[in-house]
């Protein structure tokens, strides 16, 4: 097994997405670089992976955190992030990928309130669909929203409320459907086009005791 590095500086908040059987994509805050916020193309070669150094661009200039990405087709990816030079809104941007190049599309709002925000998660659900749920720290409220993808143009569907605390996660269940956490619940969400809708939230923990670190894991 070989190691390899994609960025020379120190690099937090990364996250991986799987394109096909060979390539890959990695998206990421590099502290070494004014906390920008960068992608990636690799590829690997049975366990040793390698990395495309000329792909790597900027999707965010300013200071990016909280940054996770989900690829919707080996062509098309799609990353959520915090904003943190503009009120740590929580924004999207879609990519297409061709010749070991990212291309990218416009950046989209998907919480302007400007509130402190926490645990932004996205999952792909088919090739132009994908969900993002988030935290407004502020409030404690847990938020989804749904996206459909046109090449690289994003098209957000209405914010919706689903629950309080923290702990987010989301899979994906079928093309319609996901779900997520939130505080010591889980609750399934149904997507039509663009619009979220949730059925009844169910206690996973009655004990009273505090829960941290959840993980989230779709059997079938």
């Amino acid at each position: 097994d070989t190691a390899t590095s994609y960025d020379n500086g120190p690099v937090v908040q990364n996250s991986i997405v799987s394109l096909d059987d060979t390539g890959w994509a990695a998206f990421y805050k590099d502290n070494g670089d004014s906390n920008k916020g960068k992608a990636i193309l690799g590829s690997r070669s049975e366990f040793t992976p390698s990395v495309v150094t000329a792909s790597e661009i900027e999707f965010e200039a300013g200071n990016t955190t909280e940054v996770k990405g989900c690829a919707l087709t080996p062509s098309l990816v799609v990353v959520v992030f915090q904003d943190a030079d503009d009120s740590n809104k929580v924004k999207a941007r879609a990519a297409s990928i061709a010749s070991d190049t990212f291309t990218w599309g416009t950046v989209v709002e998907v919480d302007s309130t400007g509130t402190t925000t926490a645990s932004c998660k996205i999952e792909a659900l088919d090739s132009t669909h994908a969900v993002i749920v988030w935290r407004q720290q502020s409030f404690g409220v847990a938020n989804a929203r749904a996206l459909s993808v046109s090449g690289t143009t994003i098209t957000l569907g209405s914010t919706v409320d689903f629950g309080t605390g923290g702990g987010l996660q989301v899979k994906k269940l079928d093309p319609t459907h996901f779900i997520t956490t939130h505080n010591k619940k889980v609750v399934i969400g149904l997507v039509t086009g663009i619009t979220v809708t949730f059925g009844t939230e169910v206690t996973f923990e009655t004990s009273g005791n505090p829960v941290t670190d959840r993980s989230l894991a779709v059997t079938d």
